[in-house]
């Protein structure tokens, strides 16, 4: 516990913050730039956390995580993430979605692959 607030103390609550903030926009404007994807929540990074919720067309959030990590070795999490009334709230109840979680140890490298690896499974 100490060498984790040691680490947030020399880093600093703000830069880990825009740097998450960066990386969740790089990935929101790639998905939404993806045809036939739906982006759920805030299309803005400052309105939320670094994580995304999304679905990809004609294709079970479930079925997309495995092939995310079998094919591409991208962890990301499929369901109602614990929380079916906010997904019965944003439409997704029956199906639910696709979340990406962005972190300080992500690269913006790290954002490109996995919005790659979506681009090829819409692709089919």
């Amino acid at each position: 516990l100490q060498a984790g607030l040691q680490f947030l103390e020399k880093e600093g609550l703000a830069t880990i913050r825009s740097y998450e903030e960066e990386l969740c926009q790089n990935m929101i404007d790639g998905l939404l730039n993806i045809p036939g994807v739906c982006v759920y929540g805030p299309q803005d990074a400052k309105k939320q956390a670094a994580v995304v919720a999304f679905n990809l067309p004609n294709m079970d959030c479930s079925k997309a995580a495995y092939l995310l990590d079998s094919e591409y070795c991208i962890a990301c999490r499929p369901g109602l993430h614990c929380s079916p009334l906010a997904h019965n709230t944003i439409g997704t109840g029956g199906k639910g979605a696709l979340r990406f979680s962005m972190g300080y140890f992500n690269s913006k490298s790290d954002v490109l692959y996995a919005l790659s690896a979506v681009r090829q499974l819409v692709k089919g």
